[in-house]
């Protein structure tokens, strides 16, 4: 099948990243999606064998809402800014969050905040300079676990987020189980 078994690019990481579709064709079919003549595909990274995903999700919302993060959204979009918060209001009801809408504005609030737990950094933001914006996030917080969002599913775009350490990236165009997902494993230590 196309993408499948040896379908992946093993990285000097040693992590292996596979081209997978986002919707296989008849999934498409039976949702009722039509075709589109263009299939979207994304660079996915391989999971740890080590690791239950599901162990490191929360069981349910009650399990979710005890957790506490502190999370910096930054996104030159507010409107998407206020999307993203209520979202991870209804996830995280007991997070606390702050904005930024630009480069700048999130290393001033990384310096500002104290015990951040997640950054979620749009990739196209004023003054992010491709990855290097993304670096000095990295560098500012090693231990906190940047996750990149983005409207770009581009291959490049994404090793290279991957590669400059980001701990995800996420798609702007994702369901809220998919960012609910995406964070349970990245605050559990792994990468979406």
């Amino acid at each position: 099948p196309p993408f499948g078994g040896d379908d992946f690019e093993r990285r000097p990481s040693g992590r292996r990243f596979f081209f997978v579709p986002e919707l296989p064709r008849r999934d498409a079919a039976r949702a009722g999606v039509p075709p589109s003549g263009r299939m979207r595909y994304r660079w996915r990274v391989e999971a740890r064998s080590d690791i239950n995903p599901a162990a490191a999700m929360p069981a349910s919302r009650e399990s979710a809402s005890a957790m506490r993060p502190h999370v910096l959204i930054a996104d030159d979009h507010a409107l998407f800014r206020r999307g993203l918060r209520l979202m991870l209001s209804t996830i995280y009801p007991q997070a606390t969050i702050v904005e930024a809408a630009s480069i700048d504005d999130a290393l001033r609030a990384i310096d500002r905040e104290s015990g951040l737990d997640l950054v979620l950094c749009d990739l196209a933001m004023p003054g992010m300079n491709g990855v290097e914006g993304l670096r000095a996030l990295c560098a500012r917080l090693p231990e906190t676990p940047v996750v990149m969002l983005s409207a770009y599913d581009e291959q490049s775009d994404i090793v290279g987020a991957l590669e400059a350490g980001a701990r995800g990236y996420i798609l702007k165009s994702s369901s809220e189980e998919t960012l609910r997902n995406a964070l349970a494993l990245v605050l559990a230590g792994e990468t979406y």
